[in-house]
């Protein structure tokens, strides 16, 4: 039997999964929060380790992932990936843990910030949007544009100028059917 069957849906090990997941790179240290996310310090107060936000952020201990970029993308009909903000915390234990997600851009009643305090469900939810939205972000800018797209310049430099005895052209010429 399995001694951590729910390990996926803690804390930690959404936090575990930014650091080394497929995507680590949006991660970004703060030293102030974005307009566009009003968190404030009696929000995440009971998840810092000691002194407010402000201190915890001067001390290089929050950091934000933010999906803006996905901001107005065109889907399918039928289909939606929201645009959230996540603040993380590294905590005591030195753990990076989230402690607030937004689920979109524009902060309003319609757009709450959901905390750890939340229910259960609640958080979970957001926890699981913002790791859809994330998914999304990875497939369109780090995978398709930093691999397929900008290997189609060196496929067709290939194909166009290098005859097909040519060493390079066997080397590369596999990878681009």
């Amino acid at each position: 039997e399995l001694w951590e069957t729910n390990r996926w849906a803690s804390d930690v090990e959404f936090g575990r999964q930014m650091l080394n997941g497929v995507n680590p790179v949006v991660i970004r240290q703060i030293s102030a929060l974005p307009d566009n996310f009003p968190v404030t310090n009696e929000m995440v107060q009971g998840f810092l380790h000691s002194g407010t936000l402000e201190e915890q952020m001067e001390a290089g201990r929050v950091y934000l992932c933010d999906m803006k970029v996905l901001e107005g993308l065109p889907f399918r009909e039928g289909y939606f990936s929201g645009v959230p903000l996540c603040l993380l915390y590294v905590n005591g234990n030195d753990q990076l843990v989230p402690i607030a997600i937004q689920l979109k851009q524009k902060p309003g009643e319609d757009n709450p910030i959901f905390l750890p305090t939340d229910g259960r469900i609640d958080w979970l939810l957001a926890k699981i949007y913002y790791q859809c939205a994330h998914g999304q972000f990875h497939q369109i800018s780090t995978h398709y544009l930093s691999c397929h797209a900008a290997m189609e310049v060196y496929g067709m430099g290939t194909m166009r100028n290098l005859p097909s005895p040519h060493p390079i052209f066997k080397l590369l010429h596999p990878h681009f059917r």
